[in-house]
């Protein structure tokens, strides 16, 4: 927003800071995740340094010798692929990490995060990215770094999710957490779907009509 004003010289009174529209209402459908000590973890990010995806496969291999049937879903792509199959390798990992392989659409990603318990954001600088939106709007557990910004509003630490540095130890503390603790992904899940409920079309429509009506001072009917 002051970007748009100070560099780009934009009337003040006309820059208005809206949320990005996002396609969660199928996540939103998704049943609350039950308690389980065989948990299907996601890292729904690029394999790019910003993401830090060695780190988050560090917390996973330590989980791991605590809960061995668990499963580390991620993203196929990025800068770091090579680096990443090389720990996997190196920690004997390839039975319980999964590369999200042929995704041909945005639509085949509903039915991932239907799966997952739980969702690893271990970003070293990130503005919030969309994915989190999307698993919080699926019901999945969610331990994100301190460093990604943006997310105080819909990210309650230790109501809906758990913030921490990155430190692998509390990584993983928070991640048994959702194990041990009888029904806490549900509650947090449950948390997390009614505060990004907002981001829904039909709610980020109205969102947009009432910024419109307000500025255009023309009746529109948002009902």
């Amino acid at each position: 927003m002051e970007q748009a004003i100070d560099e780009l010289g934009f009337c003040a009174q006309k820059v208005i800071l809206a949320r990005y529209p996002q396609d969660i209402d199928v996540n939103l459908t998704h049943l609350l995740r039950k308690t389980t000590d065989s948990p299907i973890l996601i890292f729904p990010n690029r394999l790019d340094e910003s993401y830090n995806p060695l780190f988050a496969l560090e917390v996973f291999s330590e989980f791991l010798k605590k809960y061995p049937n668990s499963i580390l879903k991620m993203n196929e792509m990025g800068e770091l692929k090579n680096e990443c199959l090389t720990f996997i390798d190196r920690n004997n990992l390839s039975n319980n990490v999964v590369f999200l392989e042929g995704i041909s659409s945005w639509d085949d990603l509903p039915k991932i995060y239907a799966e997952a318990h739980v969702a690893l954001f271990t970003a070293t600088d990130s503005n919030g990215p969309n994915s989190l939106i999307e698993c919080m709007a699926s019901g999945t557990g969610v331990v994100l770094s301190n460093l990604i910004f943006n997310t105080d509003k819909y990210c309650k630490h230790e109501i809906n999710c758990f913030k921490h540095d990155l430190h692998v130890n509390d990584f993983v503390s928070a991640l048994i957490k959702y194990v041990e603790e009888e029904g806490l992904i549900e509650q947090h899940g449950s948390i997390s779907k009614n505060l990004v409920r907002e981001r829904s079309v039909s709610n980020t429509a109205k969102f947009y009509a009432e910024i419109i009506r307000e500025h255009t001072k023309h009746h529109i009917n948002i009902d």
